[in-house]
Order: C-alpha cells, then sequence, then structure tokens
C-alpha cells in the first residue's frame, strides 16, 4: 500500500513537471511572440513618422512655392493693370 501511495506521488510529480514544462514552454513562445511584435510596431512608428516627415517637408516646400507664384502672379497683375490705363489713356486721346 505505501509502494502504491509512492508511485502515485511519483506520477503525479512526474504529471506536475510535465504540465510545469509545457507552460514555460507556452510562456517563452508567447515573449518571443511578444517581442517580436513589439519590434515590428516599432518600425511601423518609425516608417510612419519618416513619412510623414516628408510629407510635411513638402507640404513646407509648396507653400513656399505657392507664396512665390503668390507674389509673381500680383506682379503681372499689375503690370496688366498698368497697361490697362496706358491703353484707356491712348484710346481717349
Amino acid at each position: 500500500m505505501i509502494k502504491n501511495k509512492t508511485e502515485e506521488h511519483d506520477s503525479l510529480n512526474k504529471e506536475l513537471f510535465k504540465q510545469t514544462n509545457w507552460l514555460q514552454k507556452k510562456i517563452n513562445l508567447i515573449n518571443l511572440t511578444n517581442n517580436k511584435l513589439k519590434e515590428i510596431r516599432e518600425d511601423n512608428i518609425e516608417t510612419i513618422m519618416n513619412h510623414n516627415t516628408k510629407l510635411l517637408e513638402e507640404c513646407n516646400m509648396l507653400r513656399g512655392e505657392n507664396e512665390v507664384l503668390r507674389m509673381h502672379m500680383n506682379s503681372l497683375e499689375k503690370v496688366i493693370r498698368e497697361a490697362e490705363k496706358k491703353k484707356a489713356k491712348l484710346t481717349q486721346k
């Protein structure tokens, strides 16, 4: 009877050991997966930030070009107005 209890105890210990090993493997796998996902997430964030930086730079460049074109357009409109005034004066004479 004592032998049976000892065998039963050993059997339970073996089963607990197996389950503990299995759980430890699963925990390790989860940790590896988690670390990989963190790396992927950080890479995605960095990629998006770089893309956003480029977009902001392009927006600023376009704003600058727009301002230059606006000043040039204003200058041309002024020349046109002056030419129209001169034309009007010439047609009145």
